[in-house]
């Protein structure tokens, strides 16, 4: 995807030159393996590895960024399908199912099932993987350890396993297990949570119409192959309750075990968000700790999902939660507390709160080196309108900046008014910036793509051995002198949104110097490197 210009590795490091910005033809270089790749004094790394580096040239870059809205043009699928219920539906994933180097799409719309649309070219085709409707929620990762990304989908059927054989043909997996769930089911996320390297997974249900206590999220272990156990009994019933919308999955303590905060709505009548701490795996399993009356991140209102990302750049997983109201990011303090940074961020979505977010990202969506927040608004009512849930809701995009955020939504043409649900990122026009696919409940579905600039980027794919094999666990720190961007790897932004797992850095006027990931088995791999234009570099997990 991404054609490669120069490349040296010495006893140094790795010395990458090259991607300036947008688009030029395709090559790939496959590199390694270097055993002084990891040669680190700080952190005693010195394990062989693999490389990759793919790189990019602009013929014609942008004097300011901006995005392109090119559903149609692409050939985005649709969402308009004339029912007038305006709740739950049209989960978007974007990740490379097909192993050729573009991104692809996966869009489960809510009336007729489960859709792949392979990028060509800049060309989207559709292929119907499932004809499950009603799909409210999608996961992705590489379930049985082949090499590829599959897929996970609930909703108000019963949950369907897509495994990929790795050129983008998927085949059902009948009997995963996950047949046992015949609630109807909001979120599904996927996280190593017993450090085997196989991808667990967390369904979050949805309690409407069923007797108080008689329905409970659940969590279930991977074996492998896409076969899965429930081993919920090792989280209180308490915590595992509520009208949960999503649960992320991702280390919010720093110990590279995988948490648990689950986004609750109505928490006047159904209880807190919920964060369960994992404290490892011991004789007796895993050790799962109830953080929520502690942590500073219970009562938020009524939230929808939530996001991670380092805000302020302090190593820290903060969380931005959606709500049915104004949004709310969490600062992370460490030790599992946070505090409520909405008004000193200045990260207010909306300040009504009769108006919903659901999905959401924190990214950066212009390479200047900060995060930034996505938020999809739109109501939620039933067949008959509620002036409670009134249209004209529009999304929201904040750029981020040194102590704050600046609402560019207008000035980039992101404010749509559509019924918005979900939103995901991929790179899907051959640059370094990540485009954007926002989904609409009836009505036209967003695809925003980036034209790019001289903003440069570097773009982190790791191959797990001992941990998952897309990294999901893994936290990536990019040094530049006194300055350090963290990311956590997952394939789950926010909730009906999945990526293809990767750390994403803009750069802007940093100049990186290191580069270390901590994977979740927790070896340790250091690189020094040294960064002309912008580049995609894959790292495998070394042995030892």
């Amino acid at each position: 995807m991404f054609p490669t210009r120069k490349l040296r590795a010495s006893s140094t490091g790795l010395l990458l030159v090259g991607w300036a910005a947008c688009c030029s033809s395709k090559t790939t270089t496959v590199l390694g393996p270097f055993g002084t790749l990891n040669d680190d004094p700080d952190t005693g790394s010195d394990a062989t590895t693999d490389a990759r580096l793919d790189v990019l040239t602009c013929a014609s870059p942008n004097a300011s960024f901006s995005y392109t809205e090119s559903a149609g043009t692409l050939g985005l699928l649709d969402t308009t399908d004339g029912d007038p219920m305006r709740m739950m539906g049209n989960p978007i994933a974007i990740a490379d199912f097909d192993s050729d180097g573009d991104d692809d799409i996966v869009l489960a719309r809510r009336s007729d099932g489960i859709w792949l649309q392979r990028n060509t070219n800049g060309e989207l085709d559709a292929t119907l993987l499932d004809a499950t409707p009603s799909v409210i929620s999608l996961a992705l990762g590489d379930l049985d350890r082949d090499g590829d990304l599959d897929l996970v989908a609930v909703g108000n059927e019963r949950p369907v396993v897509l495994l990929n054989d790795g050129i983008g043909g998927f085949s059902v997996r009948a009997d995963s297990g996950l047949e046992a769930l015949t609630d109807i089911h909001r979120d599904v996320s996927l996280g190593d949570v017993d450090g085997d390297g196989d991808l667990d997974l967390f369904a979050t249900v949805d309690p409407f119409g069923k007797p108080e206590g008689s329905v409970f999220h659940t969590l279930w272990e991977n074996d492998g192959s896409a076969g899965f156990m429930n081993i919920s009994s090792g989280i209180a019933e308490d915590t595992r309750s509520g009208l949960g919308w999503h649960t992320l999955l991702t280390d919010l303590d720093g110990d590279l075990d995988i948490d648990l905060f689950t986004s609750n709505a109505d928490q006047s009548d159904w209880g807190p968000n919920r964060l369960v701490l994992n404290d490892g795996v011991g004789p007796d399993g895993i050790t799962w700790r109830d953080a929520t009356d502690d942590c500073t991140c219970g009562l938020t209102y009524s939230a929808m999902g939530a996001s991670v990302g380092d805000v302020n750049r302090d190593g820290l997983p903060d969380l931005y939660v959606t709500q049915s109201g104004p949004s709310v990011l969490l600062q992370n303090l460490a030790n599992g507390q946070f505090a409520d940074a909405t008004a000193a961020f200045g990260v207010e979505t909306l300040d009504i709160f009769n108006h919903m977010t659901f999905g959401s990202l924190l990214f950066d969506h212009d390479n200047d080196s900060w995060l930034d927040v996505a938020a999809i608004a739109g109501p939620m009512r039933g067949a008959e309108p509620n002036p409670a849930q009134p249209d004209g809701q529009t999304n929201v995009l904040l750029a981020g900046r040194d102590g704050g955020f600046d609402d560019v939504s207008a000035a980039l043409g992101f404010d749509d008014p559509g019924t918005g649900r979900a939103v995901a990122a991929g790179y899907l026009n051959d640059d370094p910036f990540l485009d954007l696919v926002v989904t609409n409940i009836d009505g036209p579905s967003r695809l925003y793509l980036s034209n790019c600039t001289t903003s440069r980027a570097l773009i982190v794919e790791l191959r797990g051995q001992a941990s998952p094999p897309f990294g999901e666990g893994a936290v990536v720190e990019l040094f530049a002198g006194e300055t350090v961007l963290t990311a956590w790897v997952s394939g789950n932004p926010g909730w009906a949104g999945a990526m293809h797992p990767r750390a994403h850095f803009g750069l802007g006027p940093l100049e990186p110097d290191r580069l270390v990931v901590h994977w979740p088995s927790g070896r340790v791999q250091a690189l020094p490197l040294a960064l002309e234009g912008s580049a995609r570099l894959l790292l495998t997990e070394p042995a030892h």
